[in-house]
C-alpha cells in the first residue's frame, strides 16, 4: 500500500490543469463520499477554483465541482503524478480522512 499523499488547494488545481483534455478519466471522491471517474474539461476562470468535468470523452454536458470539495484524487492503475504518487488526498480535509 503507497503511503497517503496530501497536497494543498493550489497543488491540487496545478495537477488538475495538467488533465485537461486528457484520453483518461481520473477518480474522483468527493467529501460527501460520492466516488466518480471524471474527464476534466477545465475551469471556469482562472480566478476561482470551479473545475468542469464530464462523465465520458465525448459528452457536451459539463457539470461543475469546486477543487475544495474534492476528497481524494486518482489515477489509473499504473500512472504516477508529477508529485509521485498514484492517489493524492486534500491537505484541507485531512482531519475528515483521521477517522476513517
Amino acid at each position: 500500500m503507497e503511503p497517503k499523499k496530501f497536497v494543498s488547494v493550489l497543488q491540487m488545481k496545478e495537477v488538475l490543469k495538467k488533465e485537461i483534455g486528457a484520453a483518461n478519466p481520473v477518480k474522483i471522491t468527493k467529501k460527501n463520499g460520492e466516488t466518480s471517474d471524471v474527464y476534466i474539461r477545465g475551469f471556469a476562470d482562472q480566478q476561482t477554483n470551479i473545475l468542469l468535468i464530464s462523465n465520458t470523452h465525448a459528452s457536451i454536458g459539463l457539470k461543475i465541482l469546486e477543487v475544495k470539495d474534492i476528497f481524494s484524487l486518482e489515477y489509473p492503475e499504473g500512472t504516477k503524478t508529477v508529485e509521485g504518487s498514484r492517489i493524492l488526498h486534500a491537505k484541507w480535509l485531512k482531519k475528515i480522512l483521521m477517522l476513517f
